[in-house]
């Protein structure tokens, strides 16, 4: 079994120390520096973090380290919180067969261990969440992303109704929302993790906010999926998402998984995950593609297999086969015939809807 290695760096030293190594640094090496100056005397300050030899090299035992973050080419990225801060964790997988390297953030330092720290980051993770395989709920939706804003909108403002019924001794009931106060609510989402609205919005759909009559096309699609009801008054949700408002009252934590590897031409292939939980068998998870929201009910013993795979594996991300030259995109005449995942680049099967490594929907 290979010595543990673990040192410390000051992430606005990180460019320095890579101009300390010789040879290209990979498109994503974080090597490459952050952009801002160091302060002070880098090398001095680099020196004094115990990383140099006595004649101003970086210290054999670290060149490994060092040298799988200047060429890698492939990453996995954990980022948990059950409140103010953040955990986050990376693993850089090495372009040979060596074992991969780590990455926790704390504060404006990075604690960097070789091999990678995943053993103990899981039993953090398992802490926190659990490993149960119960889950409360049952759900499995496909949305479109005006869909998605509408409905998280509407399941907000049920939950604040359901919160603020509690508060007040008062029975719970399925409340209907105008139009005008769901268009409110997609616009002005509280922001913080307890918000799905400002959850979609900040991790999943990018693109900016839809008008009026898309937040109102969203909602009559929703109505004629049966997962929304329409009423005079307004709309309220079905049973089936009533109950999932009513289990996600509170949300405990959140997980972001992100895993992401360059191709031979250097464009970025990958996929990102998150999930909210409230509870320990309350689990939602969440996967934005192009035009489409995933939104399912998951185990915590499901997230856990799906974070081990992700940080254990360097290929979780298949990479479609590239015929062009190395810095050109493939033309339509010369890119391969056989289709790939848009969501993680693994080859697609015939016919098929869904893809068979990730789950993703495929036209």
């Amino acid at each position: 079994m290979a010595e543990k290695i673990t040192f410390t760096i000051e992430e606005d030293l990180l460019g320095a120390a890579g101009a300390m190594l010789p040879g290209e640094k990979s498109p994503i090496s974080l090597l490459k520096g952050t952009g801002g100056q160091a302060m002070g005397d880098a090398t001095a300050r680099i020196r004094a973090a115990g990383i140099l030899d006595g004649s101003g090299a970086i210290k054999q035992e670290y060149r490994h380290a060092f040298d799988t973050l200047a060429q890698t080419r492939c990453f996995a990225r954990l980022k948990f919180s059950a409140g103010e801060k953040i955990f986050e964790f990376i693993v850089y997988f090495p372009t040979d067969t060596s074992p991969p390297v780590s990455l926790l953030h704390n504060g404006n330092r990075l604690v960097v261990e070789d091999p990678a720290g995943i053993d103990p980051a899981f039993a953090l993770m398992d802490q926190h969440i659990g490993h149960s395989f119960l889950s409360s709920t049952t759900f499995n939706g496909e949305f479109s992303q005006t869909e998605a804003l509408a409905l998280f909108a509407l399941i907000d403002l049920e939950r604040k109704t359901l919160l603020h019924g509690l508060a007040d001794s008062a029975d719970p009931h399925n409340a209907p929302f105008n139009l005008a106060t769901i268009l409110d609510q997609v616009k002005n989402p509280k922001k913080n993790f307890q918000s799905l609205e400002f959850v979609l919005q900040s991790r999943i759909i990018l693109n900016g906010l839809p008008a009026q009559d898309q937040i109102e096309s969203g909602l009559k699609s929703l109505t004629g999926k049966g997962m929304v009801r329409q009423h005079s008054s307004g709309f309220s949700l079905n049973d089936a998402l009533f109950e999932i408002a009513s289990r996600f009252l509170i949300m405990d934590s959140f997980v972001v998984l992100e895993s992401c590897r360059l191709d031979q031409n250097n464009i970025m292939w990958g996929g990102s995950f998150l999930s909210l939980q409230a509870g320990v068998n309350d689990v939602l998870y969440l996967e934005g593609h192009a035009e489409e929201v995933i939104v399912k009910c998951i185990t915590a013993g499901e997230l856990l297999g799906l974070m081990n795979t992700i940080l254990s594996d360097p290929t979780f991300v298949a990479l479609p086969a590239v015929t062009s030259s190395p810095g050109t995109p493939p033309s339509p005449e010369s890119a391969p015939k056989r289709k790939f995942c848009p969501q993680c680049g693994a080859p697609l099967t015939e016919n098929k809807k869904f893809c068979n490594k990730c789950g993703a929907k495929v036209s």
